[in-house]
């Protein structure tokens, strides 16, 4: 790989390299050319203050949105999987479907759709697969108090769990500058995303390599 790495580098090609170890990706960035060093993207995710971070509901095209519910449905179930359940799938699915459609949407919206009414309005007036908005305006709604607040709880307690992470939030929330892995190759750029578990923790190294 590493081979492949400096061959990249010498012609000017961008890359992306995740590293949940941290050691070669340390390497890789301690050998940059100073002629690259302008394309250098280093992504410290340990890093509290490091301004880069990833949205995995934004900026992706209609056609692909179910595909990208579905890759994010599978990285969750890994990391839940002593919880996992079909009914805490069916309504996250939901909840994925819909904030993929909704402009400007994170990760933390989930909180926010399964409890506020108003802001669950807002939401589903975008959505554009109308059993995603029959869910919603057909069934959600309509469940008793009880059971919704038994059916939601183990989503609000897992999600609620990872953002809790200082780090994690702000990657995947509140980041200062979004990163494009699309844009990072079109202009050639050098990523270099730094996922050390020993600093992150596996689970948390493994949700943003996922």
């Amino acid at each position: 790989m590493e081979t492949l790495i400096r061959g990249d580098i010498a012609t000017g090609r961008g890359f992306a390299l995740l590293d949940p170890h941290g050691d070669l990706l340390r390497h890789v960035r301690d050998n940059v050319p100073e002629s690259r060093l302008r394309d250098l993207v280093y992504f410290d995710a340990a890093i509290p203050d490091q301004p880069y971070g990833f949205n995995p509901l934004a900026n992706i095209a209609p056609e692909k949105r179910p595909l990208a519910c579905s890759g994010l449905i599978q990285v969750l179930k890994h990391l839940w999987s002593d919880s996992w359940g079909p009914r805490l799938e069916y309504i996250l699915r939901n909840c994925l479907l819909s904030l993929l459609d909704y402009p400007g949407a994170t990760l933390s919206d989930i909180l926010v759709l399964l409890s506020d009414r108003s802001y669950r309005k807002k939401v589903v007036e975008h959505v554009r697969n109308k059993q995603v908005k029959e869910f919603w305006t057909s069934e959600y709604d309509h469940y008793p108090e009880r059971f919704r607040i038994e059916a939601i709880a183990p989503i609000q307690n897992k999600v609620g769990a990872f953002l809790s992470h200082p780090a994690l939030q702000k990657i995947l929330t509140k980041p200062e500058r979004p990163l494009s892995l699309r844009r990072i190759m079109d202009e050639g750029k050098i990523l270099l995303v730094n996922l050390a578990k020993g600093s992150l923790g596996e689970d948390t190294s493994n949700l943003l390599g996922s």
